[in-house]
């Protein structure tokens, strides 16, 4: 991993587990860590290990992403059950 894209790892994690938010989109994390929407696509699906997208949309029908840490952190007992029915956590 070169020094620019771990870069982008650490600001897509950070606006990832803003306390603010539970889930955020691709431009949420754009316009908070100025980058460009498709680096910031590019940089979570090169990182699926620690990030999860959520089996709901948005308001505006985006996907919703997560880091598995920050989900684990606030989401409730049910919702981790639920989830891991869905297989969408490890």
């Amino acid at each position: 991993m070169t020094d620019e894209s771990h870069s982008e790892l650490e600001k897509v994690l950070r606006a990832l587990e803003n306390k603010k938010y539970r889930w955020r989109t691709i431009q949420g994390i754009a316009e908070e860590e100025c980058m460009s929407a498709e680096r910031v696509e590019c940089v979570i699906h090169a990182n699926k290990e620690k990030i999860v997208r959520s089996s709901l949309k948005s308001e505006k029908g985006e996907t919703l992403y997560t880091t598995r840490r920050h989900y684990k952190q606030n989401a409730s007992v049910c919702e981790r059950i639920v989830a891991s029915f869905k297989n969408r956590i490890a």
